[in-house]
């Protein structure tokens, strides 16, 4: 078998990594386990766990909301963290703010919340997408806001750029370019020169020398629609052709905060779902437009750096993190990096209640109240109680270990090679027969995964399947691979939409699902009397032949040893096998 090293030879740089496998990891290879879920949750190092319980055992730590001596010490714990997280993706205290919630998804709900939606602004949402942000639309509804999704582009699930910039584009700016559709279809009539004998002719974007008609700037091509590609005898559609071609100029500034008023447009920069990467460049292309930006950073930022210095060009509104998938603890403690000027015009004045510490001043006998509104303490207005004072700092020590020990280069380099290899094995295994065993959900350009990396993490997703091509029930990979001593994950991950785009369900089939639940209040009659739909029921109405993936991620600890042992339970299990007989014998789905 070939190694690694021989076909991505810059593995050797990380060998650090396994060193720190064999210290501050060994209690895998102790328990002969081989995890491979670092999307669902990174694992905590032993010096992580150590210097917890030494700092607990020997610091007196009291609730922060007084000036008592142990409340100062809770304070300064607290404030530090906010300065390294800041610290961490170079973002500057003058611009940004930090602010602690239960996890990722109460960072999220609390902007969901606090938005100011109308039946004037728009929430758009790009199909890949966690449940956490998906719930967003359910406030945007309850206040007449329309939620548009964008879709995906298969087999890569990338973020349909076109579809995207189409979205995004306002009426006004729309119509500016209809305005000017008369010279623009003449300068293009004029590229499409005779082809007779011809079989193809691409349209290729304005030239920037092309002073006298003005052309708006082009947008780059992405994989699935770099080019248009006409046939002499077909009707083309010039002015849609244009309209989703060419995107408003993007030579200005992008505008504060509180002068734009389009909405909110929310994406992950990587999904959990696939592992693709999708644009930083998204960030300002809607800012531009109007719109507030929240970037959901809780499966990118475990691997890759952020950057939200002064200079940066991607400067999100909204960032969400979680902790625990950086580096597995804590639990408990989300965060919410904002935008001061976001903050202060768009969300303090709009939170829907308020609780203990929120607020400078209540009545009762006269109901009113007054929100913190410091300029300088504007994270106190969101903070929804005691904060969880004794885990905070866990973050500091995590984000020390992460950069010091670990350090995101080597890490990323990691996490590229075991990825790209991966990847490479996955797709060569094969039947007796010569049929492949697996179907993967993603990108499966390996040269790029290992050198150019930036279209995907470590995350990939996929099934295997028969002989005959028939998809293995998750849920027997589930038990299979537990009894093996692997940890992986199976099932649709929180993330419907990158689900639908890659088994490829037709929109009426979710439509039948929908109208079936709504309309039978999600029961059926069956032997016995009403039956709730359970997720069998679901599965089975869009026609799906199982009822999810299998989903596997590196991190940290990962190296070529759990590699080998995944593939050799694969192997060994699942080669020429029949899925009748087991599939049968299932038990009915939970949670999808």
């Amino acid at each position: 078998m070939v190694g690694i090293e021989d076909t991505y030879p810059e593995y050797a740089l990380t060998a650090q990594l396994d060193e720190l496998r064999a210290t501050e990891y060994s209690y895998l290879d102790e328990q002969s386990h081989v995890y491979l879920d670092f999307t669902g949750s990174g694992l905590a190092s032993k010096s992580q766990h150590q210097s917890h319980n030494e700092r607990v055992a020997n610091t007196l730590y009291g609730n922060p909301h007084s000036v008592n001596p142990t409340s100062g010490v809770a304070t300064e714990a607290i404030e530090k963290t906010r300065a390294r997280i800041l610290a961490h993706v170079n973002a500057s205290p003058d611009e940004y703010v930090v602010i602690f919630t239960a996890n990722a998804t109460a960072a999220a709900r609390l902007v969901a919340e606090s938005y100011p939606f109308t039946a004037k602004t728009k929430l758009v949402l790009t199909a890949d997408n966690h449940n956490s942000i998906n719930g967003i639309r359910e406030f945007a509804k309850a206040k007449g806001t329309k939620t548009t999704y964008v879709p995906l582009t298969t087999p890569d699930l990338g973020v349909d750029e076109a579809a995207l910039r189409a979205v995004l584009s306002s009426p006004k700016k729309r119509s500016q370019i209809r305005d000017r559709l008369p010279k623009i279809k003449s300068w293009l009539s004029s590229l499409l020169t005779p082809c007779l004998g011809q079989r193809r002719k691409r349209l290729q974007p304005a030239s920037t020398d092309e002073p006298s008609h003005h052309l708006p700037e082009a947008r780059s091509p992405s994989p699935a629609s770099s080019t248009t590609t006409l046939k002499p005898t077909r009707n083309i559609d010039l002015e849609k052709t244009i309209i989703t071609t060419y995107s408003p100029p993007l030579d200005h500034q992008v505008p504060p905060a509180s002068s734009r008023k389009a909405g909110l447009f929310a994406y992950p920069a990587q999904s959990n779902f696939s592992g693709v990467r999708h644009p930083l460049s998204y960030i300002p292309l809607a800012q531009k437009q109007g719109y507030h930006v929240l970037l959901d950073t809780a499966a990118y930022l475990p691997t890759s750096p952020l950057d939200l210095s002064p200079t940066s060009p991607y400067k999100p509104d909204f960032c969400i993190i979680s902790f625990y998938k950086l580096f597995g603890t804590p639990t408990g403690v989300g965060a919410l990096v904002a935008r001061r000027d976001s903050l202060t015009t768009l969300l303090a004045l709009n939170r829907p209640w308020f609780s203990g510490g929120t607020i400078t001043a209540v009545t009762v006998s006269t109901p009113w109240h007054n929100p913190t509104h410091s300029p300088q303490s504007i994270h106190e207005a969101f903070e929804d109680g005691t904060l969880n004072f004794l885990s905070i700092p866990d973050i500091s020590v995590g984000l020390d270990f992460l950069t010091q020990k670990i350090t995101l280069p080597i890490l990323d380099i990691r996490i590229k090679c075991l990825t790209a290899w991966f990847l490479d094995r996955l797709t060569s295994l094969s039947h007796s027969n010569g049929a492949p065993m697996a179907v993967i959900y993603g990108p499966t350009n390996t040269l790029q995964a290992a050198q150019v990396v930036s279209s995907r993490g470590g995350t990939i997703t996929f099934n295997l399947v028969t002989p005959t091509g028939q998809i293995i029930d998750e849920r027997i990979i589930d038990m299979d691979s537990a009894r093996h001593g692997i940890s992986l994950r199976t099932g649709c991950f929180c993330n419907p939409g990158a689900g639908e785009a890659a088994f490829a369900l037709a929109p009426q089939k979710i439509r039948k699902l929908v109208s079936t639940a709504t309309t039978t209040g999600n029961t059926v009659s069956g032997v016995g009397g009403e039956k709730r739909l359970g997720m069998d029921d679901y599965i089975r109405l869009v026609g799906m032949q199982s009822g999810g993936a299998v989903r596997v991620s590196f991190g940290a600890a990962s190296n070529t040893a759990d590699v080998d042992r995944f593939f050799d339970f694969v192997e060994g299990t699942y080669r020429d096998w029949d899925a009748a007989d087991r599939t049968k014998k299932l038990k009915p789905r939970g949670r999808w």
